[in-house]
């Protein structure tokens, strides 16, 4: 398992930064719109958990179910092929019509195209039987080979639901970013009515303390925010409308919008997770699979070479009310009789040019298939080197980021504290607030990208 859990992290607002003069009000706005959309964390909102969609989407999407029709269709050919040894067992049937027919093989009243005389029933049943006893391994090759295919289907219906687990995985996230930056676009909106009220008074009032370039400077930043607020609308019903269609929501379901917050996840050796994957990964276990099938069917086609040993028999039955029965067994009688035997029989084909051919086929559909084996293993083993890769990559950008975004912090309240003695002008605030907000919203970033990572080593670890 990887040891992975979430931490929570307190988050700063812009109300800490406010100011009583109109021209300090100004300024937080100002970084507002400047630095990119910005994340800020939120209580627990109510509405669908992640692992809740998880489970709809497993269980709804499409493609999952298509590939669970697709294991049911193997699962049934599996069971065609252990029933069919007993398929050639039939039993046949008539009752008609005959005119009668009276006298023994010497002497008779009636001719072959007679009419005369009464009418009666003529009743014939027919059982036949034939079962393979030994055929030197070619049914029990069928059947493992239709075993294999259907362990082929399943492992198809797992590697589906992670790759719709991760698609809801990605879609998430991007919801939760998009949902905290209209959060923080929302409450700038107000700093900024709130900065035109206090910019308006003051211009009526004539204090000297702001311009009428200060006020168009407000308004160009509250057509911005604007902006941004459409911006973060569309993208918040694109992943709303995402994890919809993966998880079969209605519209009035809405997913719970939590805190983005960073899963603290301690890596182990890339060893261990390449040997989880290579055990756990339904990829791997479905081309081992199909390479088992393959060697099945060798087999299988090998084993045309030789005879088939059947047990056979059969069982005749005729009656007619109306025709005599002839008791001499030399005198053909086609009314009354009744015949059976149970014996062996041997079939074997002598078409061993073509047999030769199959068992070529079948020879070179197994190297092909451990060649895709190798492939799936090679390949799943890069997934998880790159999948642990990213995680160690994002761990340390998370902690760079939040380094960064205290010393932006820090930075900030410096300035802060300078201009409240008045050593430092206020302009100097404004490339404080942007690093700021710029490193709140890369921090965020990076921490929607370890998540997301993380799950992405989950699955690609088959954990």
């Amino acid at each position: 398992m990887i040891a992975c859990s979430t931490a929570r992290r307190g988050s700063d607002t812009l109300g800490q930064l406010m100011f009583e003069s109109p021209a300090r009000l100004m300024i937080p706005v100002l970084a507002l719109v400047m630095a990119p959309s910005v994340v800020r964390a939120e209580d627990h909102a109510p509405g669908l958990s992640l692992e809740e969609v998880e489970r709809r989407a497993v269980e709804t999407f499409p493609e999952v179910q298509a590939a669970r029709a697709r294991a049911e269709r193997l699962e049934a050919e599996l069971s065609e092929v252990l029933w069919r040894p007993f398929s050639e067992v039939s039993v046949g049937g008539v009752v008609a019509p005959t005119p009668e027919r009276r006298g023994d093989a010497v002497h008779s009243a009636q001719d072959d195209l007679s009419l005369s005389g009464d009418m009666g029933v003529l009743v014939r049943v027919e059982a036949d039987l034939s079962l393979p006893l030994y055929t030197f391994g070619r049914l029990d090759a069928e059947r493992d080979a239709a075993r294999e295919r259907v362990t082929v289907g399943r492992e198809e219906v797992r590697l589906t639901r992670d790759q719709v687990r991760l698609k809801v995985v990605r879609a998430y996230y991007s919801l939760l970013l998009a949902e905290q930056s209209r959060s923080l676009l929302e409450e700038g909106q107000g700093y900024i009515k709130r900065a035109q009220r206090v910019i308006d008074r003051s211009l009526e009032e004539d204090d000297g303390m702001v311009t009428e370039s200060d006020r168009l400077q407000v308004m160009v930043l509250d057509a911005e925010v604007d902006a941004r607020m459409s911006d973060a609308r569309r993208a918040i019903a694109l992943a709303r409308a995402a994890l919809r269609v993966l998880g079969g929501l209605d519209r009035d379901e809405v997913v719970a919008t939590p805190a983005l917050e960073p899963a603290a996840c301690t890596l182990r050796p890339l060893e261990e997770y390449v040997e989880s994957a290579l055990k756990n990964r339904p990829e791997v276990a479905a081309a081992r699979a199909r390479t088992r099938e393959g060697e099945s069917r060798v087999r299988a086609e090998r084993a045309r070479y030789f005879p088939e040993i059947r047990l056979v028999g059969n069982l005749d039955y005729s009656y007619s009310n109306v025709v005599d029965d002839q008791n001499n067994p030399f005198v053909y009688d086609p009314a009354n009789y009744l015949r059976y035997g149970l014996g062996l029989s041997m079939r074997w084909g002598l078409d061993f040019m073509t047999d030769r051919a199959r068992v070529r086929q079948a020879d070179a559909r197994v190297r092909e298939s451990r060649a895709g084996e190798e492939d799936v293993v090679r390949d799943v083993s890069l997934q998880v080197e790159q999948s642990r890769i990213d995680v160690e990559s994002f761990q340390a950008l998370v902690d760079a980021r939040a380094r960064g975004r205290r010393a932006a912090r820090g930075w900030l309240v410096s300035i802060l504290q300078g201009i409240d003695v008045g050593v430092l002008e206020p302009p100097e605030l404004v490339d404080a607030l942007r690093a700021y907000f710029e490193q709140s919203f890369l921090y965020y970033e990076a921490v929607a990208q370890l998540d997301t990572a993380i799950a992405a080593l989950r699955v690609a670890s088959g954990e």
